[in-house]
């Protein structure tokens, strides 16, 4: 019996040996059929679904991982201290009326502001349309702005509405004519834009904002900057032409994270990082010394937070975070210069086909275990070097996509040289027992 099993191992490795000198002679030896037939197609055909925008999803759900890794380990990051939000909250409703309130009413908040020292205020109020029913509010509105032009900014938009055939007609929803012509500044709040024929949106495909347009040009052909970045342009004492030539006109966000309070009543409190101010407490001087201290030298946006008086988008951080955040981070991105890179996608597609044939010519010289602990000693260092480029320099390196295409790899070929042993087991078995 063991006469047998020996000349039958001998005759097995002598099949071998005449497939490897048939190799030499330009055929395919089985040793390399895992990495031609299902390793390249395999690699070929993920790089394809990633170049058509199938993978996206993975991109967020990583992006999104990175931002919440990092409020777990370092917590909020810190942002410029002058940012603070005059806040159209509930209680002012309650004490003021419903809103839209009297124009008058930001007349008289903005004398408090200028009163308490604020540098600059920024309007995430939308004023297009005179007030036919009280028009000395208009009037009253327009004299403080034109007192106050050089720290004021409105805000604007672009109204796109289609018709029945789909076609897009785009209106600019200016400041009232007696408020544009104060000569404050004004900054666009959409979130979309037009090139020749096309629409386009900053919000992704999952709904998600991850990103903001800074400039862009309107449907009157020019060139116009987001609420923020006028903001940092009037700031930094530039001109839009300026700001467009030396700045981006788009980024991604770096969200500075989200503070949670566990309320008495059991409940999760979520805050974004920036101080706010209620409106009723600015223009009934109720504010403490300290909060008039703090409004010194500050930046106050002014928007609502009220319930159901506020748009609100999701964010990697909460689902209904509101609208003038964006508009806020965006300028301290700008005045910290830390917005977040990201990595371009051709190098993630380039690292996607070096790590699976990487694995795939691992896979024809070492056993199943010894690949299978390359893989993780591979994917420990790429995701140890993305968590630290994400965390301390707001880089995100993907290394998701990579990654599950190693696995891909790794998993197929290793079944195929399963089922492929087994088949010489059952080989060498059936010669064997027609040796007996």
């Amino acid at each position: 019996m063991k006469f047998l099993w020996r000349r039958l191992r001998r005759n097995n490795d002598q099949a071998e040996l005449s497939q490897g000198s048939a190799s030499s002679s330009g055929r395919v030896t089985s040793k390399h059929q895992a990495l031609l037939l299902l390793s390249l197609p395999l690699i070929l055909i993920y790089c394809f679904i990633y170049i058509l925008g199938y993978l996206r999803g993975l991109e967020y759900s990583y992006i999104d991982f990175l931002f919440n890794l990092r409020l777990t380990t370092v917590g909020v990051r810190r942002i410029d201290p002058r940012l603070k939000l005059a806040a159209i909250d509930d209680k002012s409703i309650e004490e003021i009326g419903a809103v839209p309130w009297p124009r008058g009413v930001y007349a008289q908040l903005m004398e408090e502001l200028d009163r308490l020292g604020v540098d600059l205020m920024v309007f995430d109020v939308i004023f297009s349309e005179p007030n036919q029913v009280r028009p000395q509010e208009d009037i009253r509105l327009a004299q403080v702005t034109k007192r106050f032009r050089n720290k004021v900014i409105h805000a604007f938009f672009e109204d796109q509405t289609p018709d029945e055939k789909g076609l897009l007609t785009v209106q600019v929803r200016l400041p009232y004519p007696a408020l544009l012509n104060t000569g404050a500044k004004t900054g666009f709040v959409d979130n979309s834009k037009i090139e020749g024929n096309r629409t386009y949106t900053s919000l992704d495909r999952d709904g998600t904002v991850r990103r903001a347009y800074l400039a862009k040009q309107t449907v009157t052909g020019d060139y116009a900057l987001a609420l923020g970045a006028q903001a940092f342009a009037v700031l930094k004492g530039i001109s839009i032409e300026k700001f467009v030539a030396n700045f981006p006109h788009e980024i991604s966000l770096n969200y500075p994270g989200i503070i949670k309070r566990l309320t008495q009543s059991g409940k999760i409190f979520v805050k974004e990082p920036y101080a706010d101010f209620s409106i009723r407490d600015i223009i009934k001087r109720r504010l403490s010394p300290e909060k008039q201290r703090e409004l010194k030298g500050a930046i106050v946006f002014v928007a609502s937070t009220a319930t159901g008086y506020y748009d609100h988008y999701p964010t990697p951080y909460y689902p209904n975070s509101p609208g003038v955040a964006m508009h806020m981070y965006a300028l301290d991105n700008l005045l910290q210069n830390n917005f977040v890179r990201v990595w371009p996608r051709i190098l993630s597609l380039l690292l996607t086909v070096f790590l699976g044939l990487l694995l795939a010519f691992s896979l024809e010289r070492y056993s199943g275990i010894l690949n299978a602990g390359l893989l993780i000693i591979v994917i420990l260092t790429l995701f140890g070097t993305s968590a630290y480029l994400f965390i301390y320099h707001s880089i995100v390196f993907d290394i998701l996509v990579p990654g599950i295409c190693g696995f891909l790899v790794v998993m197929t070929t290793a079944i195929y040289r399963f089922a492929v042993e087994e088949k010489k087991k059952q080989s060498l078995r059936s010669t064997f027992s027609q040796y007996l």
